[in-house]
């Protein structure tokens, strides 16, 4: 093999390690891409089908205090958890499932960080509101179910008002959003591996 036979050998032998190496730097992009895909897929989905819930609570709460609409001791605290649980649908209705085969690396980035800054900018309110819709019902459930009036007895609004507040005390203690948190820090680990192989690909 002459030199120049030698020379075109290598050039393709070369050219074919570089083709070699793109495909497989491309599908470590995809993999990676797909990966934190169904990692930001699966909290928006929960987000998702959270706020559509608010919105069956918030119809659950019109549709108890109104079986007790002349009780105003009773239904109006079961209206203003039920509108709370009603503002906390609106506060989440921008949340949309992007299109991920139009995106890029780069746009799922932003659409992952949107998303971690809605969630922690909205995660105390979520948690408010839940405990106040709960202690909004609990009295009217009680009194249609088995006529314990809660609220209609001073000893018993007393009791009431202690284990409301113990349990307040229990979630804010012991459920400090951690959900919010890990969601938060799963994200931003999906974010930092996106950015990776975005920095790998410009280079």
């Amino acid at each position: 093999m002459d030199l120049k036979e030698f020379k075109e050998v290598w050039k393709k032998e070369q050219n074919e390690l570089i083709s070699r190496i793109d495909i497989n730097e491309k599908k470590i992009g995809e993999l990676e891409f797909e990966k934190s895909k169904n990692e930001f897929d699966k909290y928006i989905n929960t987000s998702i089908m959270g706020r559509n819930f608010a919105l069956i609570y918030f119809m659950i709460s019109i549709l108890l205090a109104s079986q007790l609409f002349n009780d105003e001791l009773y239904s109006i605290p079961a209206l203003i958890g039920g509108f709370a649980m009603l503002f906390s649908f609106f506060q989440h209705l921008p949340l949309k499932k992007p299109n991920y085969s139009l995106m890029t690396i780069i746009e799922l980035q932003r659409t992952i960080n949107s998303f971690r800054i809605h969630t922690l900018k909205y995660s105390k309110f979520d948690t408010g509101i839940v405990i106040l819709w709960l202690l909004s019902i609990i009295p009217v459930l009680l009194k249609l179910s088995f006529k314990i009036s809660i609220l209609s007895n001073f000893y018993s609004l007393i009791i009431y008002s202690l284990i409301g507040v113990i349990a307040i005390i229990i979630i804010i203690k012991y459920l400090p959003f951690d959900v919010y948190k890990k969601w938060d820090l799963e994200l931003k680990n999906a974010e930092k591996q996106l950015n990776e192989v975005r920095k790998f690909e410009a280079e």
